[in-house]
């Protein structure tokens, strides 16, 4: 578990940090311990509510990363080899944060506990299992912004237009309106928006 992420599963968020998206963690742990192999507890979710005024809400979850470890050998369900009887065992625990805005009919109360959950899990495989560890090194996260991203101009359903982050392989943003000028990557962001050359009138196929 103690791997590197690198740029193949290495997305953005629109504020700019990078991140491993959720299924990717675990996948990997998966991998390592089997699908029921391990799981998560979660705390109950503690809404911290800011109302009006520009302040953000915030839901928080503790999260316990568990195993299934065998009483009698201490190893996990796919090391195990002396058919012991099986025990949860908490390796980490952490916090998972998640903003909420009740107004946001994109996101549920529901969708937020989850988000919270899945943030939780991230931070319990990097702080005790080393996983995706090089997402926190700040040199190599912002070398990967510079080097994944690109900062786009989008029209937001208030008719402004603010800048988002985004990788640059990726699918336009709705309301994407173009690049920005201290966007990295700028020059391979235009190259996408050069139309094909037009087909001459005397060009044939090659087998006509």
């Amino acid at each position: 578990l103690g791997v590197d992420a690198d740029d193949s599963i290495i997305d953005l968020k629109p504020t700019g940090e990078v991140y491993v998206p959720g299924a990717i963690w675990r996948k990997a742990l998966n991998r390592v311990f089997s699908p029921l192999g391990w799981g998560i507890r979660s705390g109950a979710p503690q809404l911290d509510m800011h109302e009006g005024g520009n302040g953000r809400s915030v839901l928080y979850r503790e999260v316990y990363l568990v195993i299934a470890r065998c009483q009698r050998c201490q190893r996990s369900l796919v090391a195990c080899q002396c058919d012991g009887t099986l025990e949860p065992f908490c390796v980490a625990t952490s916090f998972g944060a998640q903003e909420y805005h009740p107004s946001n009919i994109r996101m549920s109360l529901d969708d937020a506990a989850t988000a919270a959950s899945t943030n939780g899990l991230m931070r319990c495989c990097k702080d005790s299992l080393g996983l995706f560890g090089n997402l926190w090194e700040p040199q190599f996260a912002k070398a990967a912004q510079r080097r994944l991203g690109v900062k786009v101009k989008v029209s937001t359903w208030d008719n402004k237009i603010k800048t988002y982050w985004r990788r640059i392989d990726a699918v336009p943003l709705d309301g994407e309106q173009g690049v920005a000028d201290d966007s990295p990557n700028r020059a391979q962001y235009l190259a996408t928006l050069k139309p094909a050359p037009a087909a001459k009138a005397t060009d044939r196929p090659a087998n006509v």
